[in-house]
């Protein structure tokens, strides 16, 4: 990919937009909501005089209606009417008095393509803003309004019969603060924060030196509340170099054009955009509204009543470039930190490109909350990637009272997906999938990838739940939750081998101080790990592990979780009110779920940390901002032909 050389990096919101969409990884379309009707969408009026050939776009819905189901759940101004901004235009414009009234069905963000099909334009020089109008508007209003936010003079000039109106960058001046204004002493150095204790409990004392045991190479140090210096030899201070981090530029307002032509106020930062979306309507190419791939997308069911609506064409995507930042040295640390340019964004680009013909996402709101969903759709057939035809089983076997869980399916190939592999090249350094596969072998003799990794391809899950006994709740009983992890094996006997050498090593290490016991769980055999308090004699079960049937794996922190959990919770998950809600909406089967219970793990954090000297809980304000979020939810699915996403977040209405 050719790159435009020394471009200046400006990315403002509406760029940032852009690029979600055309980086957008696989994602879901999603089932819909029972009591709401599916309008039958409309080709957007933007799809009729933009190319097919635009990089991407991401369409802003201009029904104001659509917009007023956002009031159901966020308190919004008594005047606000959607959605409430145009992009390029500042808050100087009065949207609603001047803008909406004349506003059309669909505003488009789109990337215009380069002047010639040889040619790569930057991102930075691409956007272009297109709202249709129904009627007149005042646009010399618009460019004093404009006017009155710049330092610079507008400048007109006609291009092809269409007046565009423009102004240059300009550096961005800052306020200094006044010497009353700059922070005191004490803002600069707040109070140390002080320990609730938990790091001097005697359970925890005896459980943090076997962190650091032989084998292990990354010990944990016990808490202390003036903990001493590093030994200045040990940590040398770093050497920057001035002429390789320069001073930062100061900020930038970025340079911006508008126009009005034929029925459309357009905008951009520049007028390259504008200048080349009136040469293609000279030329007569194909238009956008035409494209099997975007009527693919506006034929979704939740198209008409989405807010926003992304889409991008990889095979065009090819045709743009990030501008050119070089590499940034490395930051010297004792391993040093490589800082990434451009090259690696548009090698990822490329990338996408070839797995992937086209991308779209959408968000919209239900009488639930806030939806979304996007869908990537491969080059070529990938039968390996499809969901498998079996629900999943996990959501029977965890508690209903679950505070975050994470399920899915084959963490064998997700592990050999993300882990890098040694390199062929003896002199590579090593990279960190290697270290940690070298630690392993140390301290256990196992193959992490053979010996460990290989056995856990069935369902897998890791939750966190409420529970008064275990290893946290002993440590402080402030902590009043466990921790699980389920495994579905078709190899039992190389999972019951690992177990059988790890717990040869704890005992080692912990030269017995590590009593490792089994017993009866409704008739099944389970393990725990026991660490007696020498001071007080209190005995803790810090770790637990047992079958559930024949396949299934329980690991929890201590053997009262395991009691609570085996056979089975008194309620499941998926027998919840709330999990069925946050995801009654997903295509089933799927490949799992990401699922947080906001309402319960914000109780949990409110009663986690006391009310400070003034009577306030350091949480009051995480609480108050997410406190009528009920839940968070993800799930992905997908066929040999696409790969999908959806999100839900639960909401409660206003009262």
């Amino acid at each position: 990919m050719n790159l435009h050389k020394g471009k200046k990096l400006v990315v403002n919101r509406t760029s940032l937009s852009i690029l979600s969409a055309i980086a957008l990884l696989p994602g879901v379309a999603v089932a819909q909501t029972p009591t709401v009707e599916t309008p039958t969408p409309a080709i957007p009026t933007v799809a009729e005089v933009l190319p097919a050939q635009i990089g991407g776009l991401v369409l802003l819905n201009g029904d104001a209606r659509v917009w007023d189901g956002l009031k159901r759940f966020v308190g919004l101004p008594p005047t606000f009417v959607g959605p409430g901004f145009l992009p390029y235009l500042p808050n100087s414009v009065d949207f609603a008095a001047t803008i909406q009234p004349a506003l059309g069905d669909w505003v488009a963000i789109a990337l215009m393509p380069p002047s010639t099909p040889e040619s790569v334009a930057t991102f930075e020089e691409s956007p272009l803003m297109l709202a249709p109008l129904t009627e007149t508007i005042a646009i010399e209003e618009i460019v004093d309004r404009i006017a009155s936010t710049r330092e610079s003079a507008v400048t007109r000039r006609e291009y092809q019969g269409v007046t565009l109106f423009e102004w240059p960058e300009e550096e961005l001046a800052i306020d200094e603060p006044t010497p009353s204004e700059a922070p005191g002493e004490a803002e600069l150095n707040p109070a140390p924060f002080k320990s609730s204790g938990a790091a001097k409990s005697p359970i925890l004392k005896q459980l943090l030196p076997f962190a650091g045991a032989k084998g292990l190479q990354w010990p944990i140090a016990q808490a202390e509340p003036e903990p001493a210096p590093f030994p200045e030899e040990q940590f040398p201070e770093a050497d920057f170099p001035e002429e390789d981090f320069p001073e930062p530029p100061p900020p930038i307002v970025p340079p911006l054009a508008i126009a009005v032509s034929d029925g459309y106020l357009v905008a951009a930062p520049g007028a390259a955009p504008i200048e080349r979306w009136l040469d293609t309507r000279q030329t007569g190419q194909p238009k956008l509204a035409d494209d099997a791939r975007f009527q693919r997308t506006i034929a979704r069911p939740e198209f008409a009543r989405s807010l926003l609506v992304g889409y991008t064409d990889t095979d065009f995507l090819q045709r743009f470039s990030l501008a050119e930042v070089p590499e940034l040295p490395p930051i010297p640390l004792p391993l040093p930190l490589p800082m990434p340019g451009s090259q690696g964004f548009n090698n990822a680009l490329d990338l996408t490109a070839d797995t992937y013909e086209a991308i779209d996402f959408a968000f919209w709101i239900d009488n639930n909350g806030l939806r979304a969903r996007s869908t990537t759709a491969y080059r070529t057939p990938q039968p390996e990637n499809a969901s498998p035809p079996s629900l999943a089983a996990l959501p029977s076997r965890l508690p209903a009272s679950t505070y975050l869980a994470l399920t899915s399916r084959g963490f064998d190939g997700l592990w050999n997906a993300i882990v890098p592999q040694p390199s062929a090249d003896p002199e590579a350094m090593p990279n960190w999938g290697t270290q940690f596969r070298a630690a392993v072998r140390q301290a256990l003799n196992l193959d992490l990838d053979e010996d460990i990794i290989r056995w856990m391809d069935g369902e897998y899950g890791l939750f966190f739940f409420p529970s008064k006994r275990g290893l946290f709740p002993a440590v402080d009983p402030r902590l009043p939750f466990g921790i699980g992890l389920m495994v579905e094996t078709s190899d039992r006997p190389a999972a019951e081998s690992f177990f059988s050498t790890l717990e040869s090593y704890i005992r080692d290490v912990s030269q017995d101080a590590v009593a490792i016991h089994t017993r009866q769980i409704d008739t099944r055999g389970v393990t725990h790990w026991q660490v007696t308090n020498e001071e007080t004699g209190e005995v803790l079960s810090a770790l637990s592990y047992g079958w559930l049937d024949d396949n299934l794996l329980l690991v929890t922190t201590g053997i009262g979780p395991m009691e609570e959990l085996n056979p089975k919770p008194y309620l499941s998950l998926e027998d919840s009110y709330t999990f069925q809600t946050a995801t009654q909406p997903f295509p089933q089967p799927n490949d799992g779920y990401f699922y947080l219970n906001v309402g319960s793990t914000l109780a949990f954090v409110n009663n986690l940390f006391p009310q400070n000297q003034e009577g306030i809980n350091p949480a009051f304000f995480i609480t108050q901002i997410l406190g009528n979020i009920r839940s968070l939810s993800l799930s992905t699915s997908g066929s040999e032909s696409a790969k999908q996403a959806d999100f839900f977040l639960v909401i409660s209405p206003r009262q």
